[in-house]
């Protein structure tokens, strides 16, 4: 299985949508060596180059780099509708059962997935105070 992880994506598909490895560290807020780190790491794993480089120059997305764009927007639009399966309307389900014990959910998750998962969670625990949410990052 391939080690990809989905920081490696967000990275990869918000360095596209901002059209540059500086604009994408600007915007999430590191160095646009670790960008390139990042990239570079996508590449080894998928055995592509995912973009054109010339110094001095934007780099452009090869012909696999937009197969590999399309790919990783659905990966993470996937997220989204997981994270969305625990937001309102499914806690709101959750909250109509018994509020017998409390009840402890721990999950284990990379960064990139604890850190939107958290949010959901903390809402999600704000409203049903049976439910106790603990999230574990794994990287």
């Amino acid at each position: 299985m391939l080690g990809i992880t989905f920081r490696q994506l967000q990275v990869f598909v918000e360095a596209v949508d901002v059209g540059s490895f500086r604009a994408c560290a600007e915007r999430l807020g590191v160095t646009q060596v670790s960008i390139s780190d990042h990239i570079r790491s996508l590449e080894r794993q998928v055995g592509r180059s995912l973009f054109e480089r010339r110094r001095g120059a934007t780099a452009n997305l090869t012909e696999d780099g937009r197969v590999a764009y399309r790919h990783a927007v659905a990966l993470l639009a996937e997220i989204d509708r997981f994270v969305d399966a625990f937001s309102s309307a499914h806690g709101e389900r959750l909250a109509h059962r018994s509020s017998g014990p409390r009840r402890r959910l721990i999950i284990a998750a990379p960064n990139y997935v604890s850190f939107r998962l958290a949010q959901v969670f903390a809402e999600f625990g704000s409203r049903h105070a049976q439910w106790q949410v603990e999230i574990e990052p794994t990287d």
